[in-house]
């Protein structure tokens, strides 16, 4: 429409814009009537142009003010000042793509954020969701939620990650419908946290007593939705890894324990590694319905101590595998810390995939009477365990194996030749019962103590 000043000027509008709908000289007239204040002939100049790649009519709407044309002329300019210069007139005229743009590339966290409320304000979705983003990564929630609330209306990787910050916080019910909005909206992943929560929430730990053909009884235990994802993956990729089949390992359905009391840590005292109350499972489980133990938790450095295997949320499914190999005391063949190699390479003790020979000693003094009675190829070969140590141990393998690298994934057959032996005769390996006993003790609960060490008696 046309302003009061312009009156005079509306009847003519119409006939330019008839000229140049009939391509008669349409720039001119489609500029002219922009003069007069037709923003629809602006539009159509500028579309025009910008087709064409002609310039001129794009310099001479910017310098009408037209935003459209400030931003266009922003995006084909290789100068940061000419660039920044147009996208400030833009959004002068609250122009959403440039009050983006500017939001996007400024590098004052103050302007960005200004300029992207500008634009979320504005409705406009991009804006609402870098802004929901930014202030998400810098772990301001409460300026981050009410934009993600806005996104995650319409997107179902905002609607996933409203859902998982709600279970998180112990909006249970609130975050239920949020996995099911994302769920409608594509994402899939929320469809996988909708099946861990129905097969595995708040359901009553099953007894059974462990298989006669299952030497090793392995219960995993998760300590949150997330590592109940990861505890789920690791369940059925054991189920399907054809390296491990030989082996007597048998797992148990994993249990979720998520409980204010059962907290785990991992303090730098004890170099990060994760340690968790384990008296809390006396509670759940009876001690004969596993032999062993995987807990999930949020973050540390996976270990094994006796029984008990630690795993965080970054560790991977190889990195289990390799955990799993030190229930029966296999070593690992990367250098090992000055403490552990003075432990571990003096000599006096015997290793399933490794032997240590004292420094001075020749190879031929070695004796590998052990290995060679299993059916199986061996292959001699430097390890470099004892790098810190004045001793040389050998493994058993000339390739890299999961020991030393546990992304290779390859087991040497006499490791398994000697992992399934081991597990069978029980000599070397310890049970879990010993961990939850001695938690308990701690407490000072020793009657409960008392049923965990008679379970180990038995177990032996």
């Amino acid at each position: 429409m046309c302003s009061l000043l312009q009156a005079s000027y509306c009847g003519y509008i119409p006939r330019l814009e008839a000229w140049a709908e009939q391509d008669i000289a349409p720039e001119i007239h489609l500029f002219a009537a922009t003069e007069r204040g037709s923003a629809e002939a602006a539009q159509r100049l500028h579309k025009l142009a910008e087709s064409q790649q002609n310039l001129h009519w794009i310099r001479l709407l910017a310098d009408k003010g037209f935003a459209e044309a400030h931003y266009y002329l922003a995006m084909q300019t290789d100068s940061p000042a000419q660039k920044r210069r147009h996208l400030m007139a833009a959004a002068e005229k609250h122009h959403l793509e440039a009050l983006f743009e500017l939001g996007i590339h400024d590098n004052s966290p103050d302007s960005k954020v200004y300029f992207l409320e500008q634009a979320a304000q504005l409705d406009y979705f991009p804006a609402q969701q870098a802004l929901y983003q930014w202030y998400w990564f810098h772990e301001d929630y409460k300026s981050a939620l009410p934009w993600l609330r806005k996104v995650a209306q319409q997107d179902g990787n905002a609607a996933l990650t409203l859902a998982l910050h709600l279970w998180r916080t112990g909006k249970r019910e609130m975050a239920k419908r949020s996995f099911k909005s994302a769920q409608t909206l594509g994402s899939e992943e929320a469809s996988q946290y909708l099946n861990l929560i129905t097969r595995y929430w708040q359901k009553q730990e099953s007894h059974s007593t462990p298989a006669p053909q299952c030497a090793m009884q392995l219960q995993f235990v998760a300590t949150s939705l997330d590592s109940m994802k990861q505890a789920h993956d690791f369940y059925q990729r054991f189920a399907d890894d054809t390296e491990l089949s030989t082996l007597p390992i048998c797992l148990n359905t994993p249990v979720w324990v998520e409980q204010p009391e059962f907290q785990c840590q991992n303090r730098a005292s004890n170099n990060y590694r994760i340690e968790c109350p384990l008296f809390v499972l006396d509670e759940i489980f009876e001690p004969d319905s596993f032999t062993h133990l995987t807990v999930f938790t949020r973050q540390g450095k996976a270990n094994v101590v006796n029984g008990v295997m630690y795993l965080d949320l970054a560790d991977k499914y190889t990195v289990f595998v390799h955990e799993l190999a030190h229930f029966v005391g296999f070593v690992d063949e990367y250098p090992l810390s000055d403490e552990f190699a003075h432990y571990y390479c003096d000599g006096q003790q015997e290793f399933p995939n490794l032997v240590v020979l004292p420094e001075g000693n020749s190879v031929e003094s070695l004796n590998l009477e052990y290995w060679q009675g299993f059916d199986a190829d061996i292959a001699l070969s430097r390890a470099s365990t004892c790098r810190n140590h004045s001793a040389q141990a050998y493994k058993l393998s000339g390739r890299m194996t999961f020991m030393e690298f546990h992304d290779t994934g390859y087991i040497p057959d006499i490791y398994k030749a000697i992992w399934r032996e081991r597990l069978l005769s029980r000599e070397h390996v310890r049970p879990a019962a010993i961990n939850i006993a001695q938690s308990l003790e701690e407490i000072g609960n020793v009657p409960a103590a008392q049923k965990w060490w008679q379970q180990y008696n038995n177990w032996r």
